[in-house]
C-alpha cells in the first residue's frame, strides 16, 4: 500500500509539473547590423551610420557598445537583411559573453 501511495504521488507531481508551462518574456534590442555571417547577424546598440562607415568591427567591440550575435533560423529573413539596416530584434536568452549570443525570435527592419 505504501508503495502504491508513493507511485500515485509521483504521478501527481509529474502531471502538475507538466501542466504549468511558463511563458517566457521576450527582450528587445534596437540597433544597426554591423556584421552578417552565414546564419547570424551582429547587432550593436547606439551606433550611427557614420560610425559604421568609419570604424572597423574590432573598434566597435573595444568601445564596449551593447552587442549581440543573433542566430537567424529563417534563411529568407536573413537574406533580406544587410549590414547597415536598423532593426529591432526580439529574443529570449543571451549567453553572457561579449558580444552576447542569442537566437532571434523576431526581427523587424526599421525604415530610416
Amino acid at each position: 500500500m505504501k508503495r502504491l501511495s508513493i507511485v500515485f504521488l509521483f504521478f501527481i507531481f509529474i502531471f502538475v509539473g507538466c501542466g504549468q508551462m511558463q511563458e517566457t518574456e521576450l527582450s528587445a534590442m534596437t540597433g544597426l547590423i554591423v556584421a552578417k555571417e552565414e546564419s547570424a547577424i551582429l547587432v550593436i546598440e547606439n551606433v550611427t551610420e557614420q560610425q559604421l562607415e568609419q570604424l572597423e568591427l574590432d573598434e566597435f567591440l573595444n568601445l564596449g557598445y551593447g552587442a549581440i550575435w543573433f542566430k537567424v533560423e529563417d534563411g529568407q529573413v536573413l537574406a533580406d537583411l544587410e549590414v547597415g539596416n536598423k532593426v529591432i530584434v526580439e529574443y529570449e536568452i543571451v549567453a553572457e559573453s561579449y558580444p552576447g549570443q542569442s537566437e532571434a525570435v523576431s526581427i523587424t527592419k526599421l525604415d530610416e
